[in-house]
């Protein structure tokens, strides 16, 4: 990772979560413009990370989005199906395996790094759900 940026979801990864009913707490968000901002609440003690969160449900501004952390979002789907993960060979071989149930399972090709298979794995995770449950 390059920049710390980089540990959360693009822009259009957080759309098409929330699309989906992402609905857990983060620290971070795009606004209207689409850029990144930490969530701030100054009713709040600034200290309290937990206190400091904010959900797609809060959210009343259009074009605007929650934007978790990768590992978030890896973790929402895995309780959704039966394994999701990602398995490095070596410092460039990283492939990603799905299995949604007995039947029905992903296993990509090979990258050569390991966040650009976080990211693949993240867009399969959403374009499957999103075919799946809202028919696109």
């Amino acid at each position: 990772m390059k920049n710390l940026t980089d540990y959360f979801c693009n822009i259009n990864q957080s759309m098409l979560l929330k699309k989906v009913g992402f609905n857990e707490k983060c620290f971070m968000f795009y606004n209207l413009h689409g850029k990144l901002k930490r969530y701030m609440n100054g009713d709040l003690d600034w200290n309290d990370l937990e206190l400091q969160t904010i959900r797609n449900s809060d959210i009343k501004i259009h074009d605007t989005y929650t934007a978790p952390l990768k590992t978030q979002v890896i973790n929402f789907f895995r309780e959704k199906y039966e394994q999701v993960e990602i398995t490095s060979h070596s410092k460039h071989e990283h492939e990603y395996f799905i299995k949604i149930n007995e039947n029905i399972s992903f296993l990509s090709n090979i990258f050569e790094t390991y966040e650009e298979t976080e990211n693949k794995l993240i867009d399969k995770l959403l374009d499957y759900y999103e075919s799946t449950f809202f028919g696109q």
